[in-house]
């Protein structure tokens, strides 16, 4: 049994007792709400997954109905609209899961998993979540990566499937109005950084300190000159 369960500090020798507790939990989370998703199926829908996606009909307004008028009454049970619609679909799309692995996965996880219209895909996703420890993030992660086509696992002989790489940190996207303010802003602290670089006597750096100030300076000098070439 693990120790690290992600909890900020506990005593070792409850450890297992604490995993114990965190998958009762989710046993019961995913018990609950996909019981909710099947009687709200069941009682709006008469059982069929094809009427609650289809929109053309009553049944989805009087879901929506009900869902409205008697919110505060489901705020109670910890059910939003939201929610009852993710039980509605986690309840669908559970059934359709390989039973080896379906009753090891979380609610989040399965939940994830309605945004895969492939069977086939979807049981592979779910054999890797169990297989590979995926969390819900790297779970999202692939199936992004699949439905644009950057990544799509086409081995059939291989049990599970392999992880996309994880995004690097986003990049805040700037006007060019403030690129330009940031770039005059940069100038003059480069000016300022190279007068200090000027001053400094070459026999006070060490070797080391030598090569990692040119590295510096080529690797800026490289990244403006890509920039110069896309400025045309």
């Amino acid at each position: 049994m693990p120790t690290d369960l992600g909890f900020a500090t506990t005593n070792e020798s409850f450890s297992e007792i604490l995993g114990e507790l965190r998958a009762l939990s989710r046993d019961h989370l995913l018990f609950y709400r996909l019981e909710v998703g099947r009687l709200l199926l069941d009682h709006f829908f008469d059982g069929s997954a094809a009427d609650y996606r289809d929109h053309s009909h009553g049944k989805v307004n009087r879901f929506t109905t009900f869902a409205t008028t008697c919110a505060d009454n489901l705020r109670v049970f910890g059910l939003g609209e939201r929610t009852l619609r993710d039980c509605i679909l986690a309840r669908i799309v559970f059934d359709t899961l390989p039973g080896p692995v379906r009753d090891a996965l979380g609610f989040s996880h399965v939940v994830e998993l309605t945004r895969v219209s492939d069977p086939t895909m979807r049981a592979r996703l779910a054999h890797a979540i169990v297989d590979q420890g995926w969390t819900v993030q790297v779970l999202q992660q692939a199936i992004d990566a699949a439905k644009t086509g950057d990544w799509y696992d086409t081995d059939p002989a291989t049990p599970g499937t392999q992880a996309p790489p994880l995004p690097g940190p986003k990049v805040k996207r700037l006007p060019p109005g403030r690129l330009l303010a940031r770039a005059r802003k940069w100038v003059a602290e480069t000016d300022a950084w190279s007068e200090q670089w000027a001053a400094v006597a070459p026999g006070k750096l060490t070797r080391a300190q030598r090569t990692q100030a040119v590295e510096a300076v080529q690797a800026a000098k490289a990244r403006l000159d890509a920039l110069l070439r896309t400025l045309g």
